[in-house]
């Protein structure tokens, strides 16, 4: 039976342990979350508000009557699909003040999470200082403890005390709490423990608002899309659904990162509860090292004279009263219980929640003026990419009156060639035809001078018998037998005067 019982406490052993393990591996496996999250592109998207408002600017401002103007939304049959327009147009619109909310709550909280961190990290080395000092004191005293039944057994110095290790312990503590005075935990650092918790308990409750918010702008769009075959036919229906889907992409990504700044919460809050809880038992087992004066040990080792360090362990309790009681003071009143207690804690749950609001709407401010600052950046970027167009309009105008000026150019030129062609083959017909006219006339000219040659041969080919005759009888004289011959030369010389007299006339014409 009692083997039994060994072994069951043994798989007992086994089971808490590699719970233990367990946790453990989950732990960085959340902490490899927080970091993938931080960074994926789903922060770089939020974090960059002149992107997320953008979104929001590009909401269009139609009215109810609008939206039917010029569009099928009009139509009479369409009347359910211009309804969930509408109503979707207005969840969108909605939307901006949770967007800001969110938005805001989320980066607070996470000013305060890294506030948090970063006290941790800068009390690091101090944190291990003290640790150090306090298992020093297990070398030369017994740690206080308490039995089932609640019985206390105080702290006293350990049987074999060293004394020189009690004498160096005893002047290394009061340096080491001076050097890390500054570094030590104080109420603040407990105060952040609870105003990161409000923060917690605003985002949380920010985030399901956002969250609803997201349902309702999905179900919306699923209303328009399920008028298949009208909505996508209506340019203003494909606009509002198109805004309402950027809309809820940037709201999924706010979620997103208030959700990444709960791990990061997570791990933050648990480290910096560590960090008091070190610095608290470390004030508790100096309290008590400092209340040895006047015990001695048990053993026969009499090296150990408490008594004689007095003042030593005076200085220590000096130097540890003071911040003990401002840390224990904080954390009761974070965690009172009592009528009296409870009404402490209430008014400090009070301010702290007034101070994370104000922070909060300080924020939700400061955003409402980076919208305003997008919304100018992008009527200047609509403005300059309005005027840049209107140039390139401009220069194309330019361009195409430059073309089409040189193309009339060319046209003309090309005209004049064509004159200057057309000038040149007129008068190269011209002159051709007056070459050919005037071989024409010399041929003729000279054909007549032929046929009167011959007529003029014949004649007196005709006229020799005739002379010879004549001679013979003598009856004609020298005179009269040459008059015939003179008057054929005669009119041959004046039709010769005259073919020679026309062409010269056409010639100058």
């Amino acid at each position: 039976m009692t083997m039994m019982f060994v072994h069951l406490r043994r798989v007992v052993c086994l089971l808490v342990f590699l719970h233990f393990i367990s946790v453990l591996v989950l732990a960085e496996g959340e902490k490899e979350v927080v970091t993938e999250v931080a960074n994926n592109d789903v922060e770089a998207a939020v974090m960059d508000q002149e992107r997320a408002w953008e979104t929001y600017l590009d909401i269009p401002n139609f009215t109810r009557e609008e939206l039917g103007e010029n569009d099928i939304l009009g139509e009479s049959g369409n009347a359910d699909l211009k309804d969930a327009v509408w109503k979707t147009l207005v969840t969108v619109k909605e939307s901006e003040i949770h967007f800001k909310n969110g938005t805001a709550c989320m980066s607070e909280w996470k000013k305060v999470v890294e506030a948090n961190e970063k006290t941790v990290k800068d009390a690091a080395g101090a944190t291990e200082r003290i640790k150090g000092i306090i298992k020093k004191i297990d070398e030369v005293a017994d740690r206080e403890t308490k039995d089932k039944y609640g019985k206390i057994t105080t702290m006293k110095l350990k049987d074999a005390c060293d004394g020189e290790k009690l004498d160096k312990l005893l002047q290394e503590i009061p340096k080491v709490l001076k050097e890390t005075k500054e570094k030590a935990p104080g109420k603040e650092v407990v105060f952040k423990i609870a105003e990161a918790k409000q923060a917690e308990l605003l985002c949380k409750a920010t985030r399901s608002n956002v969250a609803h918010v997201l349902i309702d702008i999905e179900r919306k769009v699923e209303g328009i899309t399920t008028f298949v075959g009208d909505y996508n036919r209506s340019d203003k229906a494909m606009l509002v659904k198109r805004v309402a889907e950027g809309i809820n992409a940037t709201l999924r990504n706010v979620t997103a990162l208030i959700d990444n700044v709960t791990v990061q919460n997570r791990f933050a809050v648990g480290r910096i509860k560590t960090l008091v809880q070190d610095w608290k038992e470390a004030y508790a087992e100096l309290e008590r090292l400092a209340k040895l004066e006047g015990s001695t040990p048990l053993g026969s080792n009499q090296k150990c004279k408490i008594e004689e360090k007095k003042s030593q362990l005076e200085e220590i309790s000096g130097l540890i009263a003071e911040p003990q009681k401002e840390i224990k003071k904080a954390t009761d009143t974070v965690g009172a219980v009592g009528e009296d207690a409870k009404k402490e804690r209430k008014e400090y749950a009070d301010e702290v929640n007034r101070r994370v609001t104000e922070a909060i709407k300080n924020v939700t401010t400061g955003m409402e003026e980076k919208k305003d600052e997008v919304a100018q950046e992008k009527m200047r970027r609509e403005e300059e990419a309005r005027r840049a167009a209107e140039r390139a309009r401009e220069e194309e105008r330019a361009r195409q009156a430059a073309e089409k000026d040189k193309e009339v150019e060319r046209v003309r030129q090309a005209a004049e060639k064509a004159k200057e062609v057309e000038r040149a083959r007129q008068a190269a017909e011209k002159a051709r035809l007056a070459a050919a006219q005037k071989a024409k006339e010399e041929k003729a000219r000279q054909a007549a001078e032929k046929a009167m040659e011959e007529k003029a041969k014949r004649a007196v080919e005709e006229e020799l018998p005739q002379k010879k005759k004549k001679k013979r009888d003598g009856s004609s004289s020298p005179a009269l037998v040459h008059s015939p011959l003179l008057l054929l030369l005669l009119c041959v010389l004046g039709c010769t005067a005259v073919l020679i007299s026309v062409p010269m006339t056409q010639l100058h014409s």
